[in-house]
């Protein structure tokens, strides 16, 4: 995350959350304010960590104006229908709510914020970079894949 604004002190912040916390719920791990024992970014953001079991689903209402990104690390699950795996990325935006249903054991981040980072990928020449897009206008804005599947 890019600070939100420049000049600020160095800072460092260190914290296990344990399994048993991100276990069928999304746990808040990050936020501008350290809400609810979150580590503490100098951004409007909100940064989620799960484990969800399969069979498993949970569902995030986003503020008005939030976009997301969801991150997985292990397993398979759908996001608001869209089918992800370990890997896949997805950027989010114009849905007031997002509801995740894990197909198989998974792990996953969910990244809210105002502005949404969208990875743009080379593929022919295995290279990406990051964009802020401030007004996407479609509801998925892509799934960046991580496996071979497309």
């Amino acid at each position: 995350f890019l600070p939100e604004r420049e000049n600020l002190p160095p800072s460092y912040e260190q914290k296990h959350f344990y399994a048993a916390d991100r276990s069928g719920s999304l746990r808040l791990v990050a936020s501008r304010n350290s809400r609810d024992g979150s580590l503490r970014v100098h951004q409007d953001v909100d940064l989620y960590a799960a484990l969800l079991c399969d069979g498993e689903s949970v569902s995030h209402a986003l503020r008005p104006g939030c976009y997301a990104w969801l991150q997985m690390a292990h397993g398979r699950c759908t996001l608001n229908g869209t089918a992800l795996e370990a890997g896949d990325g997805a950027a989010v935006s114009g849905e007031s709510s997002l509801r995740i249903a894990s197909t198989s054991n998974t792990e996953m981040l969910l990244h809210a914020q105002i502005l949404v980072p969208v990875l743009r990928s080379d593929r022919a020449h295995g290279m990406a970079s990051l964009t802020l897009v401030e007004k996407p206008s479609v509801s998925i804005l892509g799934v960046l894949t991580g496996s071979s599947h497309s």
